[in-house]
């Protein structure tokens, strides 16, 4: 990425984040005080931060072709998310929120599939699972935010810093997952700078979230964590972005121009009709020929006009048919040289 602006937003939320929650933890500071808060504070403005500069990147962003790191990333990151989830929740039997955790467990297993097929299908051939299965690729997303709305339960009841950090983690989670649904299903043009901003700010925050096992030791990464094994899984993922964002490539012209076209809705719908009497004028008056309209407008298209709409009917019948390249080649009059 380009954007030497986003780069420098991560690099001082980062040293923010997890500046002021070695800080507190140093000084033994109650999570209830002001300089509590300044480690949450400054992931959600740092985060916003990196996004800004990062989103004036336009190049659009495609998964690797044939991409083995990609294809392995998905499966230990599906493969991990099921494990830690059922582990953790075994251990703990479910802990204080059973029916929230219960539910958590249950998302995590259905994201951790779709990451799982997903790796899967993509090293055995190429193929693509999110582009099959649009909708079902966006269960990590709704993992994301079921845990965030129980780290915001678990804040409510009894304030926790660590589990407002995780909260914040999610919340980025769940937009960078949403654009790599986007991006893999081919559903919306997902642009580098928004690939990357809210990536980069999860990044962060992960790196925040696990300033307190330095501190009190790996065991404070399981204990007492709500739901169960939610703080790895997101530190998980955080490792996932971070090799993912080194294996997208920018999407070709073909791919591009493609997109363009489907997006696209003709501003005219032609028809074939007579001529009716509010259409007759100088050059209307040699017969009753056919007249190619349209819907919206009632004006004579140009025969340049005409050319372009049969030409991208045929095209997307091809593709549709045959998935078929289509080319058309206009007879042009050789040119006579001047003796």
């Amino acid at each position: 990425m380009k954007s030497k602006g986003a780069f420098l937003g991560f690099f001082l939320t980062l040293l923010a984040g997890a500046g002021c929650r070695a800080a507190q933890l140093f000084l033994g500071l109650p999570d209830e005080s002001a300089f509590g808060l300044l480690a949450p504070g400054a992931l959600l403005l740092g985060g916003f931060l990196t996004l800004l500069p990062a989103r004036r990147e336009k190049t659009v962003m495609r998964l690797p072709l044939h991409g083995r790191v990609q294809a392995g990333a998905y499966l230990v990151l599906g493969l991990g998310v099921m494990g830690l989830s059922v582990v953790c929740t075994g251990l703990t039997r479910l802990g204080q929120y059973q029916t929230w955790n219960a539910l958590a467990m249950l998302l995590a297993i259905l994201a951790g599939l779709v990451f799982f097929m997903q790796g899967c299908l993509f090293a055995a051939d190429g193929q693509n699972f999110a582009a099959q299965h649009p909708k079902v690729s966006l269960l990590p997303v709704f993992w994301c935010l079921w845990n965030l709305a129980v780290q915001v339960r678990v804040c409510v009841e009894a304030f926790s810093v660590q589990s407002l950090l995780v909260g914040v983690l999610f919340l980025y989670l769940s937009f960078s997952f949403l654009a790599f649904a986007q991006m893999a299903a081919g559903s919306r043009a997902v642009t580098r700078g928004r690939l990357a901003g809210w990536s980069l700010a999860a990044i962060a925050s992960a790196a925040a979230v696990c300033v307190e096992a330095v501190f009190e030791g790996p065991q404070a990464l399981v204990s007492g964590m709500q739901p169960p094994g939610s703080l790895l899984a997101g530190a998980l993922c955080a490792v996932f972005l971070c090799v993912s964002l080194s294996s997208v490539r920018p999407a070709t012209k073909e791919e591009r121009v493609g997109e363009r076209e489907e997006e696209e809705e003709p501003s005219v719908r032609p028809v074939v009709m007579m001529d009716p009497p509010a259409m007759s004028g100088p050059r209307l008056h040699a017969g009753r020929r056919p007249v190619v309209a349209s819907r919206e407008d009632l004006h004579v298209l140009t025969p340049s006009e005409i050319d372009l709409r049969t030409e991208r009917v045929l095209v997307r019948y091809l593709q549709q048919a045959w998935d078929a390249k289509c080319y058309f080649y206009r007879k042009t009059r050789p040119k006579v040289k001047n003796p």
